[in-house]
């Protein structure tokens, strides 16, 4: 967690009155973005997941650029510098319904060149436009695709929130087809109950109320719970 804020380059603009560290300023940053209504809409939770792209601005000496992976849009970002390096495939957080590859380059980018790495961010398929076994295989497609450029040996599997849960629901796929399993994987508070039955709000949640969990919940019921919930035995 103290990387990952430190990771977060927070302009003067946006927290011109912070003396603190630079990843305290932009925890302080992100906790005052407010929450979401009781009630909200799709577009008011895209809207805010949006905010977090220019609190994480991308180094300019990073290059990316988009790729088509087995038909699935991706961002690719240029971090390692070297033609044999590790590829991270991360999929991004957002209740499966929100954030982009866009959100996240700039707090990955940091991250990666530590490692270091590329990074490949697949632009995977949302609900409720699409279903989540669509999504499953968008991940699926990205990580067939990227095994084929590399040795599974060199990828290593990154995601957060829900796409912590993408990630395992990729694993799973993975394990049953026998196929040839990454080197490691990053999970960041991911979700492993995607009815989000077993969450309970908090009023200190920074981000995250009743109304929006019910709003999720809606999203998936009409997906298999054997699809949504992941127990340690699977």
């Amino acid at each position: 967690i103290r990387l990952l804020f430190r990771a977060l380059t927070v302009r003067e603009k946006v927290s011109p009155t912070c003396a603190s560290s630079a990843e305290y300023c932009a925890f302080k940053h992100v906790t005052s973005l407010g929450k979401l209504p009781g009630d909200p809409s799709l577009d008011e939770i895209r809207s805010m997941t949006a905010k977090y792209s220019w609190l994480m601005p991308l180094d300019p000496n990073v290059q990316t650029y988009e790729v088509k992976a087995l038909g699935v849009d991706c961002m690719h970002l240029d971090t390692a510098k070297e033609d044999n390096a590790t590829t991270i495939l991360h999929f991004h957080g957002g209740g499966l319904v929100s954030g982009s590859a866009d959100v996240y380059k700039g707090a990955l980018a940091p991250l990666a060149q530590r490692v270091p790495a590329d990074v490949l961010i697949p632009r995977y398929r949302l609900a409720p436009e699409f279903t989540v076994p669509e999504i499953v295989n968008d991940a699926v497609n990205a990580y067939k695709w990227l095994s084929k450029e590399k040795n599974a040996s060199d990828i290593i599997l990154w995601g957060d929130s829900a796409g912590g849960a993408l990630a395992m629901l990729l694993l799973q796929e993975l394990i049953q087809d026998k196929a040839q399993l990454p080197r490691a994987v990053i999970l960041v508070s991911p979700v492993t109950d995607m009815t989000y039955a077993s969450y309970e709000p908090s009023e200190t949640d920074p981000v995250s109320n009743a109304g929006v969990l019910k709003f999720l919940q809606k999203q998936f019921q009409n997906t298999p719970h054997s699809i949504l919930s992941m127990s340690a035995d699977t």
